[in-house]
C-alpha cells in the first residue's frame, strides 16, 4: 500500500502562521504606498483649484474673493453670493452644477447681503443647501482630498443642521478677501507685492474639526467656511494659526488648518506651485506665507 502524503497538524499551524506573519508584514508597507498614493492626487488637486484661480484671472480680470457677491457674466449677469469653491466651477468644467445651485437654491435676503447688489431680487445663492434635499451641492470631487478621515465621502452633518457638502481645500482670506472686510478686486498682478510665489493661496483642512463643518458652499468668513487666516471683526485684523498635521478630531483646532499626511501641510501657492509645510514651520514664516503684502519673502520649503 502507497503511504497516504498529508500535513500534519503542527505543520498546518506553522504554515498558517507563516503566512499570518508574512500578511503582517506586508500591510505597513500597503498602507505606506496608498497613502503616499493619496498625498500625490491631493497635491494634483490642490493644483488644480490654484490653476482654475489663475484661468478665472485670465477670464475676468481678477481671482475669486474667498467669500462674496460674484457677477456672472459681466453686470447682465447673475450675482451670486457664496464661497471661491463656488466661484471656481465654471474654470473645473462644472457648468452645470453651477447653473443648477443658481436655479434652485434661492438665498433669503434677511443675509444681509442684498446691499451689495444693486438688484437683490436677483441675488441666489446656496447657502447651507442640505445634500440630501439638493445633492447636487456635494462638493465636486476635486475640492476633497481622499485622506480627509473626518469626511472620506465628502459629506458631514451641518454645523447649523442638516448635511451639507464639505471641502478640504480652505481658501486664504487674507489673500482672497471677502465682501464682509474688504470688497474690492484682488487680481494676480497687483495683489500679491509679496510675489506669488511666496504667497499661499489653498491650504489643506480637515472637513469637519470638534463639530465644525467647512461648508464648500458658506460665503461668511468663519470656521463653518472653507477659509483660513479670519478676519477678527474690522478690515486689518486676523487670526493666524500654524498648520496642524495629523490631528486628531478632538486635538483639531477649527481656526487653523488640518493636513491628514504625516509628512506635512500640502497648501498651493499664488504662481500655480505646490508646497510641503514641514511641522516644524516657525509662526513667523508662515504668516509671511499667508500675508500678501507685510514684506515677508519666505520660501516654505
Amino acid at each position: 500500500m502507497r503511504p497516504r502524503r498529508a500535513l500534519t497538524l503542527i505543520e498546518l499551524l506553522v504554515v498558517i502562521a507563516i503566512i499570518a506573519i508574512l500578511i503582517g508584514l506586508l500591510l505597513p508597507a500597503v498602507q505606506k504606498v496608498r497613502e503616499a498614493a493619496a498625498r500625490v492626487a491631493c497635491q494634483n488637486q490642490i493644483k488644480q483649484v490654484v490653476l482654475a484661480a489663475h484661468h478665472c484671472d485670465t477670464a475676468t480680470g481678477r481671482v475669486p474673493t474667498a467669500g462674496g457677491v460674484w457677477q456672472f457674466g459681466g453686470s447682465s449677469g447673475l450675482p451670486l453670493t457664496g464661497s471661491a469653491h463656488l466661484f471656481l466651477l465654471p474654470y473645473i468644467e462644472e457648468d452645470p452644477r453651477l447653473a443648477r445651485i443658481a436655479r434652485e437654491a434661492p438665498i433669503s435676503l434677511a443675509c444681509g447681503c442684498s446691499q451689495h447688489v444693486a438688484n437683490p431680487e436677483t441675488l441666489y445663492a446656496p447657502g447651507i443647501a442640505d445634500v440630501t434635499a439638493h445633492p447636487f451641492a456635494v462638493c465636486p470631487r476635486v475640492f476633497r482630498c481622499p485622506s480627509d478621515p473626518t469626511a472620506p465621502d465628502g459629506v458631514a452633518p451641518g454645523s447649523f443642521g442638516g448635511t451639507v457638502g464639505v471641502s478640504n481645500y480652505a481658501a486664504n482670506l487674507q489673500a482672497l478677501g471677502n465682501h464682509q472686510y474688504n470688497s474690492s478686486p484682488r487680481n494676480l498682478a497687483a495683489s500679491f507685492p509679496d510675489g506669488t510665489s511666496h504667497t499661499v493661496l489653498f491650504a489643506e483642512r480637515y472637513g469637519t474639526c470638534r463639530g465644525v463643518t467647512a461648508n464648500w458652499l458658506e460665503d461668511t468668513p468663519t470656521p463653518h467656511a472653507p477659509v483660513f487666516a479670519y478676519n477678527r471683526g474690522v478690515p486689518g485684523s486676523y487670526t493666524i494659526r500654524l498648520p496642524q498635521i495629523t490631528p486628531t478630531t478632538d486635538q483639531c483646532d477649527p481656526l487653523a488648518t488640518q493636513s491628514p499626511h504625516a509628512g506635512g501641510a500640502i497648501v498651493g501657492m499664488a504662481d500655480g506651485s505646490v508646497r510641503l509645510v514641514r511641522s516644524g514651520v516657525g509662526f513667523e514664516t508662515w504668516q509671511a506665507a499667508v500675508l500678501p503684502s507685510d514684506g515677508g519673502v519666505v520660501n516654505l520649503d
